[in-house]
């Protein structure tokens, strides 16, 4: 791991915020929001390693062009209480919810923090 790397994933451990994974080939997006950019990040990337990423379409692009092809932004950060409706901004600013734009697979609205899923 480089020394600029490692400074990065210091400097985001326990801050929240925005961030874009961006194809640099197709300038395609994904936006998202964690309450803890590093552990999400790490997530997002161990998934697509791993060929495991609940977003298909995100993994598909991620097997097809591999890692190199693929940045991450961190857009904002920002205070915890604000993350769904600045998540839902930058939705709609990088239109990323339009396959032709991005990979998000819907609009935010609310997100899923704090939601208990039933099995059904």
């Amino acid at each position: 791991m480089k020394i600029d790397e490692v400074k990065k994933a210091i400097e985001l451990k326990r801050k929240s915020g925005i961030y874009l994974i961006l194809h640099t080939l197709n300038l395609k997006g994904y936006v998202g929001s964690s309450i803890n950019l590093f552990v999400r990040l790490n997530a997002h990337f161990i998934d697509l390693k791993q060929n495991r990423h609940r977003n298909k379409h995100l993994q598909n692009s991620w097997n097809k062009y591999e890692k190199d092809n693929f940045e991450v932004y961190i857009i904002e950060y920002c205070e915890k209480d604000k993350l769904f409706e600045k998540e839902q901004f930058y939705v709609n600013l990088y239109e990323t919810h339009y396959s032709k734009f991005g990979y998000n697979l819907a609009f935010i609205e609310k997100g899923n923090y704090g939601y208990n899923f039933t099995e059904k």
